[in-house]
């Protein structure tokens, strides 16, 4: 992985052990990704599925929009864009189309 001039806009700052990251977070709830039953990538921007990899368990649903996910199958390369393809690419992607109900009661 190269560089990207991503970490000079988006530097970390705080401490891996400490409350910001989602191991943490959920830890500090009592739960881990294996918790998670449905997880909901409004789109695959690296600053919302960068942690989606965590999910790939084989149990949790990953859902993102269909056309989302057809746009980034174009990306040649490392990153288009705030698009990086190794946060996403080889996921289990469930497409949604447009407005979907994702569990009874819940749309």
């Amino acid at each position: 992985m190269g560089p990207t001039g991503f970490q000079n806009f988006f530097p970390v700052q705080e401490d891996p052990a400490g409350p910001g990251y989602l191991d943490s977070a959920l830890a500090d709830l009592e739960l881990t990704t294996d918790d998670i039953d449905v997880l909901v990538l409004s789109h695959l921007h690296f600053d919302h599925a960068a942690n989606a990899r965590m999910f790939d368990n084989g149990k949790t649903r990953i859902l993102a929009q269909a056309d989302e996910i057809e746009g980034v199958k174009t990306i040649d390369g490392y990153s288009a864009g705030a698009h990086i393809v190794s946060d996403f690419a080889g996921l289990p992607l469930e497409a949604v189309h447009g407005d979907t109900e994702i569990v009874p009661g819940f749309p």
